[in-house]
């Protein structure tokens, strides 16, 4: 699997972009497939806030891809090591995806929400369902799939207006509540909310502490960075 972790020219997050208006010294690395910051304050600081705190983060190198038409359980179903129909409205389960031989190409998230707006404004089908895959995979795991796209009524669409900013730790919640966000009782879930406009919170699963991504017009990261 050497090659789902090699991007070639790795472009900047949103997020690195906005910062590096700022700070034109700030120090990047290619992580999962794309140029992320390094570290956003002194090591022990950003420790800290993840043990005791909340420490907010970069999530960038992830993309998230719609899947519509028709046929898009029963195909999604045979793609993935989980059943997408049993997924509850607003839950994910994260999945390996395998060839036709069950060798693993990767390993994504899938996604099902029930009808609502998306990030874009526009009204969704029922009962949605969207994939987050990093940047080093998302080519090569859509091609796979999209070879297996035959006589079914299904669409991929990268949804390219969006991205994430990471909120992690003990006290992720206190930080959500501030901003008037919800916060997510149960991990692998996610919900609608406002924040200068409509966003997707999504917790994801943590051991030590409370994760969560929140998902926004790209234009908007500046803004959401700042306040949090």
């Amino acid at each position: 699997m050497t090659d789902l972790n090699v991007a070639a020219s790795p472009a900047a997050t949103v997020l690195a972009g906005f910062l590096a208006s700022t700070d034109p010294q700030l120090p990047c690395a290619v992580y999962h497939g794309a140029l992320s910051p390094v570290e956003l304050d002194a090591r022990p600081g950003e420790i800290e806030a993840l043990i005791s705190g909340a420490a907010v983060h970069d999530l960038g190198w992830v993309r998230r891809v719609a899947v519509r038409g028709k046929d898009r359980f029963r195909w999604l179903s045979g793609m993935v090591t989980n059943m997408v129909k049993d997924l509850p409205p607003d839950g994910g389960a994260w999945n390996l995806v395998l060839n036709a031989q069950g060798r693993i190409q990767g390993d994504l998230t899938v996604w099902r929400e029930p009808p609502q707006r998306s990030i874009a404004g526009d009204p969704g089908e029922s009962d949605d369902l969207e994939l987050e895959v990093t940047v080093d995979q998302v080519e090569k795991l859509l091609a796979h799939l999209d070879r297996f796209i035959i006589m079914d009524d299904v669409e991929l669409l990268r949804l390219e207006e969006e991205t994430a900013i990471g909120l992690t730790g003990p006290k992720a919640g206190d930080v959500l509540t501030r901003l008037g966000l919800p916060v997510l009782t149960e991990p692998l879930t996610q919900a609608w909310a406002e924040w200068n406009g409509p966003v997707r919170l999504v917790r994801g699963y943590g051991v030590l502490a409370d994760h969560y991504a929140i998902w926004l017009p790209a234009g908007h990261v500046g803004d959401l960075w700042q306040a949090l």
